[in-house]
């Protein structure tokens, strides 16, 4: 791949990181408003694509570590397993989630409770 073509893909990585994750904006509006908004902005840039190398090294990293244990010809291949166990994953964060949002609530319920018994 050529260095201009390089570039044109992380451009467009950029725009499209930017443009589709307008919370990250608004987080990071605050910094921007400084004299040092340049390097807080190519900082965040930089720091976003390390969360992107890190993130397709471990996709690779993965698909290649499944490969050598497993064959292609068989049913369970490497994308089966990696989808297998990034479900299981997200249902366990899931779950998580939801048990701290319930054991919240309960918290909030028991407050009002004994706020109404002190008065």
């Amino acid at each position: 791949m050529s260095t201009g073509a390089w570039v044109a893909l992380c451009g467009i990585a950029v725009v499209t990181k930017l443009s589709s994750s307008v919370d990250d904006i608004a987080w990071m509006l605050p910094y921007m408003k400084t004299l040092e908004w340049p390097v807080n902005a190519g900082l965040y840039v930089l720091l976003m694509e390390c969360v992107v190398g890190v993130a397709v090294a471990l996709s690779y990293g993965g698909r290649e570590a499944v490969q050598s244990v497993l064959s292609d010809d068989g049913y369970w291949n490497s994308e089966r397993v990696l989808s297998l166990v990034s479900g299981v994953l997200l249902t366990g964060y899931a779950i998580y989630l939801f048990y701290d949002w319930y054991t919240e609530e309960e918290e909030v319920v028991e407050e009002a409770v004994s706020y109404t018994h002190l008065t």
